[in-house]
């Protein structure tokens, strides 16, 4: 017995030790890499280190996602100032999180030892499409939704409405997910269906009053911090403006409810056919869940949950591979689907785990052992910008030159996005034109044509990304 319970104590962290692996082999912020080629993500460390250095996020420099988000990639430049490590460190402690939800929504079916797999599952996870090269929202709104989705699941199997420190715990866990990417709301936006049906069934308003009360002092225990920096810098109508209005309304949409269910139904086929090795796993679970499951609110609150975060996620039509990531929630259920084993099975599940985390880790081992800064087109251009100069990543998103050359953007906007299109293009163009920046990095020669006053001159160009390097003359 005591062998058991010391088994039982150690298995948990160790999981949490190998998903931190993975992520170490999976993500190309970790030390296996130079850096994070994502446009993405050198477009929100970029934003830390502005927010590091006094500039304001919306207010001083145009981005899109969540302030909350950004404050995150602050913490990891100053962690890191000249790496991506500041952002692996992060996304372990982030994996951590998940692997105990995981852990907790298996122990509401009496399935705990079954954390064993998660490995398998996270490698799976992490090696996906879906997934990337790591750092993406969804990837840290991972653990949020799987541990709002444990404090439902836990309320609902016993047969009660939840109280109202569970409520709490909802709102804050979704009040991060509101900072972070309010896309993915849609997740809460589900789940409450089920939650106010029984609250109707059952006529206790009071839980309805708890509901309101309770998630709102989550969510305001999150948001007033966030409001306070922006009161704070003048910038809360800058806040409300960028990340609401403009992600709202200038984002590809159809107002057709028919259309929006449409392009959900496309998105969500997308995100298992690109992704089917772990939504393999999903189908598993779901189908043990359904045999096991005998209340029909539990089923409910799946559902409606998924169909809340796939309609919203994907309902204005664009499928990026990322967004599928957070829809991974769901593969932890085909962890019920294993039978029961012994200690001598799992140590067999453990050394099967360390084997295939080692096939997956040893050729990035080996092609990080033999890097270097000249396979890099922005550490090359990097050599050629004089310290401390300006840059204008024209038309593209942040290719990562502001990371490799140590600058700070000194322009509204500094690169381009999906959104305001011709606004940025118009704007950008000026700043060409009238000279405004020390060295340009183009994906192509079109900066070219803004140059009416001929005030740059090419220096370098990378023929095999297409990548042009401009220095302004004199």
């Amino acid at each position: 017995m005591e062998h058991k319970k010391t088994w039982e104590r150690i298995l948990l962290p160790a999981v949490m030790i190998l998903g931190a692996v993975l992520i170490t082999i999976n993500s190309h912020s970790s030390p296996f890499y130079l850096m994070n080629t994502w446009v993405d993500v050198n477009g929100n460390l970029t934003i830390g280190k502005c927010i590091a250095n006094g500039i304001v996020v919306y207010r001083d420099i145009f981005e899109q996602r969540g302030p909350l988000f950004y404050f995150l990639h602050a913490i990891a430049y100053l962690m890191s100032r000249h790496t991506f490590y500041g952002i692996w460190i992060l996304e372990m402690i982030f994996s951590c999180g998940f692997v105990f939800s995981a852990y907790k929504i298996l122990e509401l079916y009496g399935k705990q030892k079954n954390i064993i797999f998660m490995p398998l599952l996270l490698l799976l996870i992490y090696s996906s499409l879906s997934f990337g090269l790591g750092g993406s929202p969804e990837e840290f709104c991972l653990p949020l939704i799987a541990g709002s989705l444990f404090i439902l699941l836990k309320a609902l199997k016993e047969g009660r409405l939840l109280s109202f420190r569970e409520y709490f715990g909802i709102g804050i866990l979704s009040g991060a997910v509101l900072w972070i990417k309010f896309s993915m709301l849609g997740f809460y936006i589900g789940s409450v269906l089920p939650v106010l049906f029984l609250i109707v069934r059952k006529r206790d308003f009071g839980n309805l009053l708890r509901l309101f009360f309770g998630v709102g002092a989550g969510v305001a225990v999150i948001s007033l911090p966030v409001l306070i920096y922006f009161m704070a810098n003048h910038a809360l109508e800058s806040l409300f403006h960028v990340y609401f209005y403009i992600n709202l309304n200038y984002y590809p949409f159809n107002d057709s409810i028919l259309y929006k269910l449409y392009f959900a139904v496309l998105g969500l086929i997308d995100a298992v056919t690109r992704n089917w090795k772990y939504w393999i796993v999903t189908g598993i679970g779901l189908i043990s869940l359904f045999r096991i499951e005998k209340k029909p609110s539990v089923i409910a609150e799946l559902i409606f949950g998924a169909a809340g975060l796939s309609i919203v996620i994907y309902s204005g039509g664009q499928r990026f591979a990322y967004y599928a990531l957070i829809l991974a929630v769901y593969p932890i259920f085909g962890l019920l689907a294993v039978p029961e084993f012994g200690r001598k099975t799992a140590a067999a599940i453990s050394a099967f785990s360390l084997i295939c985390t080692a096939m997956a880790g040893i050729p990035k081992f080996t092609r990080r052992l033999n890097a270097s800064k000249d396979e890099y087109v922005q550490f090359r251009f990097a050599e050629q910008i004089e310290p401390g100069s300006t840059l204008l990543n024209y038309q593209f998103l942040d290719g990562g030159f502001f990371f490799a050359a140590d600058l700070v953007p000194s322009e509204y906007y500094s690169w381009s996005f999906n959104v305001l299109n011709d606004e940025i293009r118009e704007e950008q163009n000026r700043y060409v034109a009238e000279g405004r920046t020390d060295y340009i990095v183009a994906s192509d020669r079109d900066v070219e044509n803004a140059d009416t006053e001929h005030r740059y001159e090419l220096i370098d160009e990378d023929e095999a990304e297409g990548y042009c390097l401009y220095r302004r003359i004199n």
